[in-house]
């Protein structure tokens, strides 16, 4: 029996604080140094607020996504997780609109795009360009943000997300 692929799979792993003193092992081994949302939502939830207490955001840490088995987005780009959701659904929002728009990281300078092309679209992030199917990645991508979106909400009680109702637009 094959394993069958997920199309699409977006996680979002909040940084366990005072742990990556060496770049190379964190993205290398992540696991070690994150929590995710979704596997582990009222741990993620406190070091969100622990982080809170010492530095201007909380979320500091990691988006991923996996395209048919292929990661895109990973450990490499760790950021302020609530920028990289805004900066992805910029992405899906210029693409829809038809506007070439590049997005970019907050704490990085690391930009992201989307763009049509024939054969379907290119997403980039940094240097590294991915042929995907458009409705297959965008759909994703604004699940992801919708789940990140109902955990903030959830578990901590803010406005620290991608709003609900425009990524419903956009869907």
């Amino acid at each position: 029996m094959t394993e069958r692929v997920e199309p699409v799979r977006c996680d979002t792993a909040i940084l366990i604080p005072s742990t990556v003193e060496d770049l190379e092992s964190f993205v290398a081994d992540p696991a070690r140094y994150l929590c995710s949302v979704s596997e582990e939502p009222l741990a993620a939830a406190r070091l969100w607020s622990e982080r809170l207490r010492r530095n201007p955001f909380g979320g500091d840490g990691v988006v991923s996504i996996v395209y048919y088995g292929q990661e895109l987005i990973g450990p490499s780009w760790w950021d302020d997780v609530t920028g990289v959701w805004e900066a992805l659904i910029n992405c899906v929002e210029a693409f829809r609109s038809g506007e070439p728009r590049i997005a970019t990281l907050s704490g990085q300078p690391v930009e992201l795009s989307l763009r049509r092309v024939p054969a379907g679209a290119l997403f980039s992030i940094d240097r590294r360009t991915t042929l995907v199917d458009p409705g297959v990645f965008i759909q994703g991508v604004l699940d992801g943000a919708a789940e990140f979106s109902a955990w903030v909400h959830e578990y901590l009680g803010t406005c620290d997300a991608p709003s609900v109702e425009r990524i419903n637009r956009l869907r």
